[in-house]
C-alpha cells in the first residue's frame, strides 16, 4: 500500500469481503464516501461447488478526512 496513491478527495474505491468472513463497508466507511454501491458478487467453487461468495463493493466519492 506505501507504493499507492493515497485517496484524495472525489476519489472512487473497492472494498472487498468475503462471505466467509463478513465486514460490512456501509459500517465502516459510510462517513467517508458519498455512496456505496450494491456489490458484485462472485460465486468462488471448488471441485465444481460454491464454498464461498466474494463480495466486491464501489465506494464512491470520497469526501475526505
Amino acid at each position: 500500500n506505501e507504493y499507492r496513491k493515497k485517496l484524495q478527495k472525489g476519489d472512487d474505491a473497492y472494498f472487498i469481503t468475503l462471505s466467509n468472513t463478513y465486514c460490512d463497508p456501509a459500517q465502516k466507511y459510510s462517513n467517508l464516501f458519498e455512496t456505496i454501491n450494491k456489490p458484485d458478487t462472485i460465486i468462488q467453487q471448488r471441485g465444481g461447488k460454491p464454498v464461498r461468495n466474494v463480495f466486491i463493493y464501489l465506494l464512491k466519492n470520497y469526501k475526505g478526512k
